[in-house]
């Protein structure tokens, strides 16, 4: 390895690491390596699709590469510029790519024309991770909420769903379909009604963030749960 390792993905039998001005890839079954060059500076997250690498760099860039390359040392296929610190966290969904970063946005990448589609401010301090589904977006930040996004119809992401970290918060009604809540609470809740008045309890409210899942209405399928 050619420096700090950053960040770490899988896709299939490949392991990929970030490190300083390159991501690295190993194939577990056949032994291959490839290196992908092109950033300045750090690697500091990365996405991945049948196709396409994508990795956030350090000076605010997402670089991405044809995935698997046919040789190492491979350049850049595409560079999309417009944060402004580095870009800590990235998710793929079938038309979009979003990223989240130290400047305390998000933006939304359309993978077709290959521009920014949208800009997402509300958040006061870094976004440490994104998460999407269907037309849904979930995003954590430093500033101790997480956001659950969906599609207006106009078409823009807007807020649906805000839950404060520090806060007893009651689980809205108005989401028919996903809610933001602790897993293992709200299977404990007989029916969508009851869930709508369901209040964290004390000893619940100061977990980790990263506990919080996205369940299905019926309670019974987790869709992710972090560490």
């Amino acid at each position: 390895m050619g420096g700090k390792v950053s960040c770490m993905i899988t896709h299939g039998p490949w392991v990929l690491i970030g490190i300083p001005k390159f991501v690295e890839a190993w194939n577990t079954k056949t032994g291959m390596k490839l290196r992908f060059q092109g950033p300045s500076s750090l690697v500091c997250s990365m996405a991945i699709t049948d196709e396409m690498l994508f990795a956030g760099t350090g000076d605010g860039r997402i670089m991405a590469w044809r995935f698997p390359a046919k040789e190492s040392n491979t350049e850049p296929v595409l560079i999309l510029s417009g944060h402004q610190r580095p870009v800590i966290s990235l998710s793929i969904s079938a038309r979009r790519l979003y990223s989240g970063s130290l400047d305390k946005t998000i933006k939304a990448w359309d993978l077709t024309t290959r521009q920014c589609v949208q800009t997402l401010s509300e958040h006061k301090a870094a976004v440490t991770s994104v998460l999407c589904w269907d037309e849904k977006l979930l995003s954590c930040s430093l500033d101790k909420t997480v956001k659950l996004w969906t599609l207006s119809e106009s078409g823009n992401l807007q807020v649906k769903y805000t839950h404060a970290e520090e806060n007893a918060v009651p689980l809205p009604l108005k989401l028919s379909d996903y809610v933001a809540g602790f897993a293992h609470t709200l299977r404990h809740a007989p029916s969508w009604e009851d869930a709508s008045s369901l209040v964290l309890p004390p000893q619940q409210q100061s977990r980790p963030l990263a506990r919080l899942a996205i369940v299905r209405r019926d309670w019974n399928t987790v869709v992710h749960e972090g560490s």
